[in-house]
């Protein structure tokens, strides 16, 4: 990443974009996060954005892919983000197109692309202190999940109480989530209240490749494998704790018809992604759903 010139970021369900990784985001994410703040500014307001944050992130699932946050009046990610799921669980199909950054049109998404769309028109006026315009609809995060032995939690679809824990499925290596609003912020906004909340995009099976400063292109992940798992050095320190094969595999491939599995995309798919979850947990963890809502019971 250090070395990365030129992002692209693509996706089967439809994300397409790129960008430009500028000097000046690791001057940013080097230096202590209150040398952004501007002055007479608050900024996020927790211990996540120390001294270093960025070079050694301490939340899971959160390898910046893009800059976390930051938004420079020169930031040129162009293109379209396309998904069916966010951090609490699925959606109808929708596409994001983002000119420079900020949302230049919302497609689908059901009622959740409803609410997105109200939400951008409603603050569309706003001028967050961080941010070099108007508006809560910045394209500011493409986090990079590292861990391959996370799963999407098995009743997840069965209980509200479970629910909000679809958010795990983020940190599985190789899912990027993108991020689109504000996040910098939170501390302002709410003494205005204002929101200071962004919207999400799982991408399950993204391809980003780095075009480096010497020419060359490299994928960071590949059709949805962290390309780091398969490096010789990673799988000789897996090997002192096993089989690296089976260390380094991924314990759960969501199953996208079309895609990775039997069936029509759009037909199968896209339109009611929740139907099709929610089947397909069923089957997969039948007992284990009947043994927990006893329990529940």
């Amino acid at each position: 990443m250090r070395q990365t010139k030129e992002v692209h970021i693509t996706d089967p369900e439809g994300t397409d974009v790129r960008f430009t990784w500028f000097d000046e985001y690791w001057q940013i994410m080097d230096a202590n996060y209150a040398g952004y703040l501007l002055p007479g500014t608050e900024g996020f307001g927790t211990h996540h954005y120390h001294h270093g944050a960025l070079k050694d992130p301490i939340i899971s699932g959160h390898v910046a892919g893009y800059p976390l946050g930051i938004v420079l009046p020169k930031s040129n990610v162009n293109g379209v983000v396309a998904g069916t799921s966010d951090h609490i669980g699925p959606y109808p199909h929708l596409k994001v197109h983002v000119k420079n950054n900020k949302i230049s049109k919302l497609e689908g998404g059901g009622e959740f692309g409803n609410q997105w769309r109200a939400f951008v028109e409603k603050y569309k006026d706003v001028k967050f202190p961080h941010y070099p315009g108007p508006g809560i609809d910045w394209f500011l995060e493409a986090a990079i999940g590292t861990h391959p032995k996370v799963i999407r939690p098995f009743n997840v679809f069965e209980s509200a109480t479970v629910r909000p824990t679809f958010i795990a499925e983020r940190d599985r290596s190789g899912v990027i989530h993108i991020g689109i609003g504000q996040m910098l912020d939170l501390m302002w906004a709410l003494k205005q209240e204002l929101p200071f909340y962004h919207f999400h995009v799982h991408l399950y099976f993204p391809t980003y490749t780095c075009k480096l400063k010497d020419g060359r292109e490299v994928k960071l992940i590949d059709k949805g494998r962290l390309t780091a798992l398969d490096d010789p050095r990673v799988r000789r320190i897996a090997a002192k704790y096993g089989n690296p094969d089976e260390l380094l595999r991924e314990d759960w491939v969501p199953a996208l018809p079309g895609i990775n599995t039997a069936g029509d995309y759009q037909k199968d798919y896209a339109a009611d992604p929740t139907a099709y979850m929610t089947e397909e947990h069923r089957k997969a963890y039948g007992e284990a759903i009947a043994r927990s809502k006893k329990f529940y019971r």
